[in-house]
């Protein structure tokens, strides 16, 4: 071939490599999903590189399998996708979707666990949660044999994560929330508290938790507890003992029950003295905070539910008694 022959066949190729690759960058840059189109896309775990891209293309999210294929060269995604539920909103371009998969993650879901929730419900709470990967004995991560072994360890509150998290993921988040909120609080602890160490006010806390829900009463709740600690008498709460019962109590606390031997129920407080050995739930912060900085000066050592919420406190047995009658019983 003659010399200009070879130039000119030398130009074309280039300009059709030129004018191809700027059909290539247009079907890259052009807006795949339109403005205000969503298109919702689950990438599950294991999925191949050509199934994503299947996928893709079932929602026309992406230019086509050869586009697609060569944006992953391009951002390097083929061994980067991740895992999780995105919504895709347009205007999108096949390199923007792509690189959305790299970055994402996906959509954050939630899960709540409530304040003065046993470790047994927030275990039930994670298995009934669809969007969260089950495994065999997620608490043993952490050292804990059983629900009961863990109680008061979760911080209540809602964490994020995204599905087909491990639930013992979970679990970290809210164990290491307690593990630093207790930590923070017990830094910041009144003077002449009758604990020394943290778990002790982990277990005061989760009574108060569990005695009553009103933000306002937690400090006095726990003034009262502390009072009768320190004049040693029993503390005499009726979650203490229903705890102690286990998780097929019947919502039914009769006499029997208080009266039961501290073998059998070691939570019971209406028999043994001080502290029952473990937490019964998991507090929030406040009812925390109400057990580190408690109404110190209150001389009430009774209280009893008056039925909406709150609780009539007291300073005598005798007054105490009449409380009792008055609003447990109906009597005047």
């Amino acid at each position: 071939m003659k010399p200009h022959h070879l130039r000119l066949a030398a130009m074309v190729a280039f300009i059709a490599a030129v004018a191809l690759g700027a059909h290539v960058w247009n079907a890259l840059t052009r807006p795949t999903i339109p403005a205000e189109h969503v298109i919702a896309l689950t990438v599950d775990k294991g999925d191949s590189f050509s199934q994503v891209t299947d996928k893709l293309i079932q929602h026309e999210a992406v230019a086509g399998s050869l586009y697609a294929w060569i944006a992953a060269k391009l951002l390097g995604a083929e061994t980067r996708i991740k895992a999780g539920e995105y919504v895709l909103l347009g205007p999108m371009t096949t390199l923007r979707v792509l690189k959305e998969l790299i970055d994402g993650g996906g959509v954050l879901h939630r899960q709540t666990f409530f304040e003065g929730w046993t470790t047994r419900e927030i275990l039930e709470a994670l298995k009934k949660n669809p969007t969260v990967k089950k495994t065999e004995n997620p608490l043993a991560r952490f050292g804990y044999s059983t629900a009961e072994e863990a109680e008061g360890a979760c911080l209540p509150d809602t964490y994020k994560h995204y599905r087909g998290d491990p639930d013992y993921k979970i679990l970290e988040l809210c164990i290491m929330a307690m593990r630093e909120t207790l930590e923070e609080l017990w830094a910041t602890r009144a003077s002449g508290l009758p604990y020394d160490n943290p778990r002790d006010a982990l277990i005061l806390a989760s009574i108060v938790e569990a005695e009553t829900t009103l933000h306002e009463e937690r400090p006095e709740v726990a003034g009262v507890i502390i009072s009768r600690l320190r004049k040693n008498m029993r503390l005499q709460t009726d979650p203490t003992v229903i705890y102690g019962l286990g998780p097929d109590f019947d919502n039914n606390l009769t006499r029997k029950h208080l009266r039961e031997d501290p073998a059998v129920n070691p939570y019971n407080t209406y028999r043994i003295y001080g502290l029952p050995p473990g937490p019964i739930c998991n507090p929030g912060r406040r009812s925390l905070e109400a057990a580190l900085q408690p109404d110190l000066e209150t001389e009430n050592l009774y209280y009893v539910a008056v039925g909406d919420g709150s609780h009539y406190f007291s300073k005598t047995y005798e007054e105490h008694v009449k409380a009792v009658r008055k609003y447990q019983l109906g009597k005047k």
